[in-house]
């Protein structure tokens, strides 16, 4: 089976395109972190949450999300998509990871 491991409905709506099969189970895991680079945050969020909640189910592919917003290249914002619409030199970076644990 198929984890989602968001809670963003977007997420949802756009994995339903592709397949039924497949639970959504957000993550707890913490997103405190010092990075800077919005890809690399992206990243390392993402690989964070599908393996916090790939340990619950062994076996399923489990898929992590993260979406941050650069506005005019100075700071990171979260879940702030809206940031975009007010910042002309704004960019929404999104990682995806896809973990299966044995």
């Amino acid at each position: 089976m198929i984890i989602l491991a968001s809670a963003s409905p977007r997420r949802e709506e756009l994995l339903k395109l592709i397949t039924q099969n497949f639970k959504v189970v957000p993550s707890n895991a913490d997103e405190q972190t010092d990075l800077k680079d919005a890809r690399e945050l992206v990243r390392f969020l993402a690989c964070k949450k599908a393996r916090d909640v790939a340990a619950a189910f062994p076996g399923d592919t489990v898929i992590g999300a993260d979406t941050v917003v650069e506005a005019g290249g100075n700071e990171l914002h979260q879940h702030t998509l809206a940031v975009g619409a007010t910042c002309p030199r704004s960019s929404v970076v999104t990682g995806n990871f896809f973990f299966r644990s044995m």
